[in-house]
């Protein structure tokens, strides 16, 4: 048996429910720095940091220290940063944390808009809630909506609802730390549950979608894309994973404990395909000494007046479509991909103890769990212990 090193994170985080100071929505308290360090304490004060890098001042050089916990109070927070002016100082949350985030209309959402390559958040904690609703494409995490730069020893413990409002066709892309990663997230972790309805989404513990390296991270919450009537498209594709929804980079030393699901039911369409990885839903970039703790279910029941049905589940311990490598992984529960339509169709279900597909490499890899597929044709049913498809090579793997 081939196990890996569970990541620790060697931080304390300030749990004092004393003297949090709480924002009202409006004041905004300008901080004076002594020499290139900024410290505050105050919700206002933050909020102030806020206004000077959407403003253009991008704290290169400086740094920002948290002195206690601050509480955001459920107000709508316009995010440090946005995509155009990044954040590109340093962040220290010295162990405190955020609490009670809402954004609203803010395509980076986060308390974090976007952090530039040079910016660097450590050790803050996030906590309560964080709701985020936007009429556009949307990117959120806790931290921020997106990481050009270092994400290092900090964790989220706030439930996160994600919706968009728009008849559009929109994407999602939402992790416990961040929406994108683009450079790295390291010894960080995600406590609290995911959710969205959104028929287009990308949801994981860590990072929504994943272009950098996620390394030594777990995620103990669950991950849940639930495709509801009311969110109904034409077309549904929807990516949820322990660690990342979908990853074009690397991952490494992470496990996941919480459940994965990716589901839509009695929904009007006539197209739906879910992806529901331990790790990662899909992915063409590489992992490494990773492990899934928990179930993962892919899940489609329809019913249908359309006369021409394509439904397809996927659902791997690992990775649910992997056209990277996996090396030195393992999952050790149930797996479990279910097509189902009212009427005759494409359905397609792919289930995998490793991955539910596989056109990359499986190296050095075990499965101690159950993988299960069921469809409405039998003909149409892929499982294994190791890859419901294998287009690919598995190595050393069993």
């Amino acid at each position: 048996m081939y196990m890996v090193d569970m990541p620790e994170i060697n931080v304390t985080f300030n749990s004092s429910t004393t003297s949090i100071d709480t924002w009202d929505g409006f004041s905004i308290t300008e901080v004076k720095p002594k020499g290139d360090v900024y410290s505050i304490s105050k919700a206002a004060e933050l909020a102030w940091i806020a206004e000077r890098v959407n403003s253009g001042d991008n704290f290169s050089g400086k740094t920002v220290r948290l002195m206690s916990n601050i509480d955001l109070n459920d107000k709508v927070w316009k995010p440090i940063g946005s995509e155009s002016e990044r954040f590109d100082g340093l962040f220290d949350g010295q162990t405190n944390s955020v609490m009670n985030i809402r954004t609203e209309n803010s395509a980076y959402a986060g308390l974090f808009g976007a952090v530039d390559s040079n910016g660097r958040i450590v050790k803050l904690g996030m906590k309560g809630t964080f709701k985020i609703s936007a009429s556009s494409d949307l990117y959120g995490g806790s931290v921020a909506g997106v990481n050009h730069g270092t994400i290092d020893d900090c964790f989220n413990a706030c439930k996160i609802f994600a919706d968009i409002s728009s008849d559009e066709e929109r994407s999602l892309s939402v992790g416990g730390i961040a929406g994108v990663n683009f450079k790295m997230i390291s010894n960080c972790f995600n406590d609290a549950d995911i959710f969205s309805a959104w028929h287009s989404s990308q949801l994981g513990g860590l990072a929504g979608v994943n272009h950098g390296m996620i390394e030594e991270c777990y995620n103990e919450g669950k991950i849940n894309a639930k495709i509801s009537e009311e969110k109904l498209s034409a077309r549904i594709c929807v990516y949820s994973g322990g660690i990342t929804g979908i990853s074009h980079g690397f991952i490494g030393k992470c496990y996941n404990e919480g459940a994965v699901e990716a589901s839509v039911a009695s929904a009007d369409t006539d197209y739906a395909e879910l992806f529901a990885g331990g790790i990662c839903g899909w992915g063409d970039g590489n992992m490494n000494d990773c492990y899934n703790l928990k179930e993962v279910k892919a899940v489609i029941n329809i019913t249908s007046d359309k006369e021409m049905l394509i439904m397809n589940s996927y659902a791997g311990g690992v990775n649910a479509w992997n056209a990277g490598m996996i090396d030195k992984c393992y999952n050790e529960n149930e797996v479990r991909a279910i097509s189902k339509v009212s009427r005759n169709g494409v359905e397609e279900s792919y289930s995998g103890g490793i991955a539910g597909v596989n056109f990359g490499t499986v190296h050095k890899s075990r499965n101690m769990g159950k993988a299960y597929a069921d469809s409405s044709a039998s003909t149409n049913v892929h499982v294994h212990s190791i890859a419901g498809k294998n287009e690919g090579s598995i190595i050393d793997s069993f």
